[in-house]
């Protein structure tokens, strides 16, 4: 485990009471609520604030999302595609926050390649699964 990830991630995850790495599949991602503290990001995955409502919305180039945005998006769904040795994340996981053992999972780290997961899976594309760290709170 690298040391940013000692150091960031009680801060970053809201000083958890567990946290572990774990694999997700890409289907699972589909249900992360984008969090309350990400303005841009929440307006576009209204009205659910899950990220399978941003994928469909990125998919339907709505308007109020930025081109940069969905260009950045469109290319990690490419890289997903492609990458060679999966698990996708390995190597920097995605950071993410439940609140109750049964709650939502809330994105706290790595917006973009979750939204590239959704988009891949709203797309019917074949990617792997996922590495994260998931904070329990």
């Amino acid at each position: 485990m690298g040391e940013w990830v000692k150091e960031q991630l009680p801060h970053r995850a809201g000083n958890p009471s567990a946290w572990h790495q774990c694999e997700f599949v890409p289907g699972e991602a589909m249900k992360f609520i984008v969090g309350e503290e990400w303005l841009g990001w929440r307006d576009w995955s209204r009205p659910e604030g899950t990220y399978e409502r941003l994928a469909w919305n990125i998919l339907d180039r709505d308007k109020g999302i930025p081109e940069v945005i969905i260009q950045k998006i469109s290319t990690l769904v490419i890289k997903l595609e492609h990458n060679a040795q999966p698990p996708a994340f390995h190597e920097d996981p995605v950071i993410l926050r439940r609140i109750a053992p049964e709650g939502q999972i809330t994105v706290v780290e790595g917006h973009h390649r979750i939204a590239a997961v959704c988009v891949a899976v709203a797309s019917s594309k074949e990617i792997g699964t996922c590495v994260a760290y998931l904070a329990e709170l």
